[in-house]
């Protein structure tokens, strides 16, 4: 199960053509509470959705940024693309994107 109590409800989900159940979220990060961040995280489900590997982080750690609206989408070939709204208090906010070739 993904606890997605702390996802501000930025989740986006994807299915494989042969069943994979992929998830990408933003969560806030556990610091501190005067100037929060956000993560951004990728699971996998290879049971339909019944597990989910552990949390892996999409975005490198490093300063405070806020990664919102996450969106995923399955490549004609299985493969993802991911992408995803960041900014920080310096930077105004971008669209960020990353491919995923390989099918994990």
């Amino acid at each position: 199960m993904i606890d997605l109590t702390k996802s501000w409800a930025w989740a986006q989900a994807a299915v494989r053509p042969g069943g994979t159940v992929d998830v990408v979220y933003s969560q806030l990060s556990e610091s501190s509470s005067n100037d929060p961040s956000t993560k951004l995280y990728h699971r996998i489900s290879k049971d339909g959705g019944k597990t989910f590997s552990p949390a892996g982080l999409i975005i490198p750690e490093g300063g405070k940024q806020w990664c919102d609206q996450p969106a995923l989408a399955v490549t004609p070939s299985g493969g993802l693309f991911a992408c995803w709204i960041q900014s920080s208090r310096n930077i105004p906010a971008r669209v960020y994107g990353s491919v995923y070739d390989q099918a994990t």
